[in-house]
């Protein structure tokens, strides 16, 4: 039984990137920095919006 693994490798396809050549015929790709940078604001954003929702 293979174990999932939380980030996929180089050579294979995820599920964003099935979808995307599916359903765009293209691949999207971004650096780590970036998509760290991205991970980071959405976190902030959903963070915040959190907070709008409690008060």
């Amino acid at each position: 039984m293979s174990q999932a693994k939380l980030e996929p490798k180089d050579e294979e396809d995820t599920t964003v990137r099935i979808r995307e050549r599916y359903q765009y015929g293209t691949d999207v790709k971004i650096n780590d920095t970036t998509y760290k940078k991205l991970v980071e604001l959405a976190k902030e954003v959903l963070e915040k919006t959190r907070y709008i929702i409690e008060k």
